[in-house]
């Protein structure tokens, strides 16, 4: 889930670069914002009231499907390109060259 990757990162960042960057995960959440008119796409998953997030980067040829997802809970797989932990802003985790699996309602 966005949780537990957002959790591996903040708990040991180093094991967590090696096993996750430059490879591709499938990560499920909740979807908190989306970008659907800029290039690329970047769909959001995290959990209200918590900063910390999973920016998920794709084409926009997914930006109609995007577009109407704030709220709904989705699986986006994507390959890992890092994380980023700020004091006050919580841990941004990266995804990019994202598809979206939207299940069906």
């Amino acid at each position: 889930t966005a949780s537990q990757l957002i959790a591996a990162f903040e708990t040991d960042a180093e094991q967590s670069r090696q096993r996750y960057v430059d490879n591709v995960v499938r990560v499920q959440g909740y979807v908190t914002a989306v970008a659907a008119d800029d290039y690329p796409v970047v769909i959001t998953l995290g959990e209200k009231g918590i900063l910390s997030s999973v920016q998920c980067s794709m084409d926009t040829t997914q930006s109609v499907a995007a577009a109407n997802l704030v709220g709904r809970q989705v699986t986006v797989k994507g390959v890992c390109t890092g994380a980023l932990t700020e004091d006050l802003f919580g841990t941004d985790v990266k995804l990019s060259g994202c598809l979206l699996e939207i299940p069906k309602p």
